[in-house]
């Protein structure tokens, strides 16, 4: 089921949260994407979307894609953390 988000609008891309989101889709494979997440979250509020963003296009203008790809995933995943919705099945 994809749940529409509002789109930010940033000098790095369009839609730094998506526009339709599959949240089917979630995976988080390791605990530092969620650390990643929940620190930018603690530091950055509404705009840890958008620092994430950031971080990730710094790192690939480095030619760091090791970060960059993982500052992207950070990316993701904040938007589930943020969501006040219930996401998926209540077991």
């Amino acid at each position: 089921m994809a749940r529409s988000l509002p789109v930010v609008e940033t000098g790095l891309s369009r839609s730094v949260m998506f526009e339709e989101f599959d949240w089917s889709a979630i995976n988080v494979a390791d605990r530092d994407i969620y650390d990643g997440a929940t620190e930018l979250i603690a530091l950055f509020g509404s705009a840890a979307d958008i620092e994430a963003a950031s971080r990730a296009h710094a790192s690939r203008e480095r030619g760091n894609f090791i970060n960059f790809c993982r500052w992207r995933r950070i990316e993701r995943f904040i938007p589930v953390l943020t969501c006040d919705d219930v996401i998926g099945t209540l077991h």
